[in-house]
């Protein structure tokens, strides 16, 4: 099947899963930006892969975008983010975040994946440190026996760079491509 990954990444979690992606799928791969009506139209199966950002998915807005001339097509998104996704509470949350940017009709024909990122603050864009400034600044006022061991990682992640990514958590995804899921 022939199959296009498109992927919207800020600081490089995103695109290192594409580009694994790609490569065990043999596939191609494409940035946000370059993905259009008359690229998709020559794929099977479109991916597109996207960030986790203050509850919005990153590149969301480009698969709605192109939503009509995805039909047919088989559809999968994976998102990144720092949170977990083998605890069910964070992906009832990504979820949640999907059924904001997604119509019902458009959440039924998605398979959606959940990957880990990183993190590194001294590299992040003046507007994403000071959403994780407030956000560290408000997990701080809660009382440490009271935060979540998500929450404790993400003050931790402030001191030093993080990087959760796997190939290997691409293992279902892959699965999903290929019909063996």
């Amino acid at each position: 099947m022939k199959t296009l990954v498109v992927y919207r990444s800020h600081y490089g979690s995103t695109r290192r899963y594409a580009q694994w992606l790609a490569q065990a799928l043999d596939a191609d791969a494409a940035e946000e930006r370059q993905a259009d009506a008359r690229l998709v139209q020559n794929y099977e199966c479109v991916i597109f892969g996207g960030g986790l950002y203050a509850g919005s998915i990153a590149g969301a807005a480009r698969m709605v975008k192109l939503y009509g001339a995805l039909q047919g097509k088989r559809l999968a998104m994976f998102t990144v983010g720092l949170s977990d996704p083998s605890d069910p509470e964070n992906v009832k949350k990504i979820m949640q975040d999907a059924a904001r940017a997604f119509t019902p009709e458009m959440l039924e024909n998605i398979c959606f994946f959940h990957l880990r990122g990183g993190m590194d603050y001294r590299n992040m864009r003046p507007v994403h440190k000071a959403m994780m400034a407030m956000l560290k600044k408000m997990l701080l006022k809660k009382p440490e026996s009271e935060r979540s061991t998500e929450e404790k990682g993400l003050l931790a992640a402030y001191d030093r760079p993080v990087d959760f990514t796997d190939r290997a958590a691409l293992a279902p995804l892959i699965a999903w491509c290929r019909d063996e899921a």
